[in-house]
């Protein structure tokens, strides 16, 4: 169950990035890098949320 709740903490750190709010961005990369592994059909989508939470 920690993987589902880690996919909606990172959703809702998305979204509010989406509506141009200020989010914790080590928070949304470790979030991503975490559920890397446990969601292979994912890689493309998570990889780059990982990414580009590195370059800012």
């Amino acid at each position: 169950m920690k993987t589902y709740d880690d996919m909606i903490q990172l959703a809702k750190l998305l979204e509010v990035e989406f509506n141009s709010g200020s989010i914790d961005r080590v928070r949304a990369h470790e979030l991503a890098e975490r559920l890397l592994p446990h969601h292979p059909e994912l890689r493309n989508t998570l990889t780059s949320v990982r990414n580009r939470m590195l370059r800012r």
